[in-house]
């Protein structure tokens, strides 16, 4: 028998943040898709049982390019911070921006141990388990 998912899903966490002209924005991000994504970035063992799967027996399955998929499209992170949006706050938000850059120079096009082994990911890794330790708290 398949075991069950270890994502859940959680509704939208939305929140009103003052824009820089004083108006308030209605800021739509799923939070746990961001914490969810961040701890994947962040943990090598996780990465190698994930993204080297190949779903038999009803294993989970994720990739380098679907995890980023999540923290930035899935998640509406991405869209939020490119309106220019505060969704974290301004030091949170530069330090998603910043691992976003970071995550674009990774070539996803290798196969997964590759991916996983390039210097970038460690990098990424210790980035993604800061943030994902500080988002837990908001």
């Amino acid at each position: 028998m398949p075991q069950p998912s270890l994502r859940r899903h959680r509704p939208p966490r939305l929140a009103t943040r003052p824009s820089p002209i004083g108006q308030s924005v209605l800021v739509r991000v799923v939070h746990s898709h961001v914490i969810q994504a961040l701890c994947e970035l962040a943990d090598e063992e996780l990465q190698r049982r994930l993204w080297r799967s190949s779903g038999e027996g009803g294993a989970e399955v994720s990739s380098f390019s679907e995890c980023v998929s999540q923290l930035f499209d899935d998640s509406g992170l991405g869209v939020e911070l490119d309106r220019g949006h505060l969704v974290f706050g301004e030091e949170l938000d530069g330090r998603l921006r910043s691992l976003s850059v970071t995550l674009h120079k990774v070539n996803d096009l290798r196969p997964p141990d590759d991916v996983i082994a390039d210097p970038l990911l460690a990098e990424v890794r210790a980035v993604a388990r800061l943030l994902a330790q500080d988002l837990g708290s908001t």
